[in-house]
């Protein structure tokens, strides 16, 4: 998935919302759901506001080799 950034979410925006385009044209040029972008086009909707995206969100984290091991156990035992 894309990294969005506030000037690609106003470029995602600004179409749905003042052109009348439809959110599955725009998805495929940013490597997104339609769904997300509608989710943006909304928010912006209902605030006026473009929306801004959380920097503190959590990190992702990797697996270690022996959870990785433990899990394809599991899975083969199931």
């Amino acid at each position: 998935m894309t990294k969005l950034n506030k000037k690609r979410v106003k470029w995602m925006v600004d179409p749905v919302i003042k052109c009348g385009k439809k959110p599955n044209e725009i998805c495929d040029a940013y490597n997104l759901t339609e769904r997300r972008v509608q989710q943006l086009a909304k928010q912006y909707r209902e605030t006026k506001k473009y929306p801004e995206l959380k920097h503190n969100r959590r990190p992702k984290t990797n697996l270690s080799c022996e959870q990785e091991q433990i899990i394809e156990i599991t899975y083969k035992e199931t």
